[in-house]
């Protein structure tokens, strides 16, 4: 990522502030990113619906909490089970609110709602701090927080599904991964990964295609080939192993529930439901893909680990059959947010976005976040699709139209 003081070409080179677009200087930016940061958070939550866990589980958008809860209240022991396997091996985060929970005496519920309310702020926090290391103009900047806190996959459902909580802390471990790159620091890269590991599987995949992105020269961050040997095998092998020792603990009390591998991916699925099943995947990404679009034809290569993360995020859930995903697509997809976002931010350095498309933007985006069952704003399933649409389409628009304007420079 680019420092404060110059941007960055197609090949991460430094540039003179001169070539590049007009930007406020870095405190009246950091400024103009707070209040921003602020108004979204303030808009959204005040449209927020906030369910019951029991609420989740009734309505089949958090079935999986009711067995969640249940291995959260064996803690501090471990869950007696039978388990599905894929539920048993994220027991970590469960069983670490079980036991705040009974270690404070309030109630299993309570402990979930706070949890979920302070990794999300975590993972914001995090998003902030990583958006504030770019060169973005104000207005990119509201336009990149937009795109991450108004997808309503992951943070108006973590929000709305607190018994799900193990999603949110797996993105609080993505968030600091993608700081980590940003500081170019690999143990925070590595705390990230063991966070998010904790959390869910997921982010093994993601770890070892991380891997190869730090171990090649022209990507790492990594200025030695051995130090990129190094950091590339910790990257890979510090998750597989915390996953092998969470797998082997939750063996005791997991049943496996995989099926054969014909019928798992979506090779098994007929063309209608490879189209329906993408059409859900890209639902979950809308924002953050609509502005990667718009970028086509920018690179930087500190965008290859933000976006490599979420690319392989994302394939998880593509490859799975639509009958095993089971309409989980956009919850799926969504966990890729935070790093699509990222990987768009560092593309769109040097964009000269400005406040009053910016502000038509966030408005669209704002619209798009107001989902029928995560906002209490009355919409309709289908009412929301189309604003997700629309809001796409802004942000597209929007970062095209800035990327043709003449750059204004202003010294310093």
């Amino acid at each position: 990522m680019s420092g404060p003081g110059h941007e960055r070409d197609s090949n991460d080179q430094a540039v003179s502030p001169s070539a590049g677009v007009r930007y406020a200087d870095r405190q009246t930016r950091s400024r103009a990113a707070i209040l921003v940061l602020l108004a979204w958070v303030a808009v959204l939550l005040a449209t927020q619906a906030w369910p019951s866990i029991s609420d989740g589980v009734r309505l089949q958008f958090a079935g999986d909490a009711s067995v969640y809860r249940a291995m959260a209240a064996e803690a501090p022991g471990l869950p007696r089970g039978p388990v599905r396997e894929q539920h048993a091996e994220r027991w970590a985060v469960h069983w670490a609110v079980g036991s705040a929970a009974r270690a404070s005496g309030v109630n299993l519920d309570t402990a979930y709602r706070a949890a979920s309310l302070l990794v999300v702020a975590g993972v914001v926090l995090l998003l902030y701090a990583v958006l504030g290391r770019l060169r973005l103009t104000p207005g990119g900047t509201a336009v990149c927080l937009g795109i991450a806190l108004a997808s309503v996959y992951p943070f108006r459902y973590w929000l709305a599904a607190p018994g799900m909580v193990a999603d949110a802390v797996f993105g609080l471990g993505l968030t600091l991964t993608l700081y980590g790159l940003g500081v170019r620091r690999l143990w925070l890269v590595l705390a990230g990964l063991v966070v998010a590991t904790a959390a869910r599987q997921t982010a093994v995949p993601a770890a070892l295609a991380l891997a190869a992105v730090i171990a090649f020269p022209g990507t790492s961050f990594l200025s030695t080939r051995k130090a990129r040997v190094f950091g590339a095998a910790a990257v890979a092998l510090l998750p597989l192993g915390l996953y092998l020792l969470i797998k082997t603990t939750a063996s005791g009390f997991s049943v496996p529930d995989l099926p054969p591998l014909g019928e798992l991916t979506v090779l098994s699925d007929t063309p209608r439901q490879i189209v329906s099943h993408v059409g859900r995947l890209v639902l979950g990404i809308a924002f953050p893909l609509a502005a990667l679009l718009a970028c086509l034809g920018r690179w930087r290569t500190s965008a290859a680990g933000p976006l490599v993360l979420g690319v392989a995020i994302v394939a998880q859930p593509l490859i799975l059959t639509s009958s095993w995903v089971d309409g989980n697509e956009p919850r799926l997809a969504g966990l890729a947010v935070p790093a699509l976002v990222v990987a768009a931010a560092i593309v769109m350095e040097g964009v000269d976005v400005t406040w009053v498309p910016a502000l038509g933007v966030c408005a669209a985006l704002f619209l798009g976040s107001l989902h029928h069952i995560y906002s209490d704003v009355d919409t309709s399933r289908r009412a929301w699709v189309l604003l997700v649409v629309v809001g796409a389409f802004s942000t597209f628009a929007v970062i095209v139209a800035s990327r043709r304007r003449a750059p204004q420079v202003v010294p310093g």
